[in-house]
């Protein structure tokens, strides 16, 4: 069954046997320390291709998970201030937009439901939507509106989901499950 759902893209599904006694959830774990992201990634691809060799081995993983999709917003300065803008009105602009602006609530029996105005879905879901997206910026003080895309270059860039630290180092865990062999077994193969 577990092989069946390795198939599935972009998913993580593991299928394991329940069993009695104390729960171990990992009994292999492999913590690889550095500073580079780069690098933890590189070392912890070439950990889990290690685990993979041994037999017995299975629902290999890293702590890093999946990349976040994310949106790096450069704020050309001079154009903003032309349109009587600054960096804080951008942000602001952005936050409404994915985040949403309260604009009221109504009562529904003794429950009062917020009313969020934001963005549709389609768009804060897609990153590359989202960046040519034609966003309305407004000024602070006064009635300027600009758009996003007048007042920044907008770059989709992919983020390290989860950064775990010790003692202030940044790591990554390799776990693995095992099947038909010892945990400390793995450990003296690898």
């Amino acid at each position: 069954l577990q092989k069946e759902f390795d198939k599935i893209p972009d998913g993580r599904i593991t299928v394991q046997q329940f069993q009695a006694g104390p729960a171990v959830a990992n009994p292999v774990e492999v913590r690889i320390f550095g500073d580079d992201l780069v690098v933890l990634r590189r070392m912890a691809e070439k950990t889990k291709a290690l685990l993979r060799a041994v037999p017995g081995t299975y629902d290999i993983n890293d702590s890093l998970g999946y990349n976040l999709p994310n949106l790096d917003v450069q704020v050309d300065d001079y154009r903003a201030s032309l349109a009587g803008l600054d960096n804080q009105a951008v942000a602001q602009g952005l936050r409404n937009a994915v985040g949403g602006l309260d604009a009221g609530s109504f009562l529904e029996g003794d429950e009062v439901i917020p009313i969020r105005m934001r963005i549709p879905t389609f768009l804060r879901r897609n990153v590359q939507v989202f960046a040519s997206a034609d966003l309305p910026i407004y000024a602070s003080q006064g009635a300027n509106r600009s758009t996003l895309l007048q007042l920044a270059e907008i770059k989709p860039r992919w983020d390290v989901a989860r950064i775990d630290r010790r003692n202030n180092s940044r790591y990554v865990t390799v776990s693995c499950k095992v099947r038909g062999i010892l945990a400390s077994q793995v450990i003296e193969k690898v």
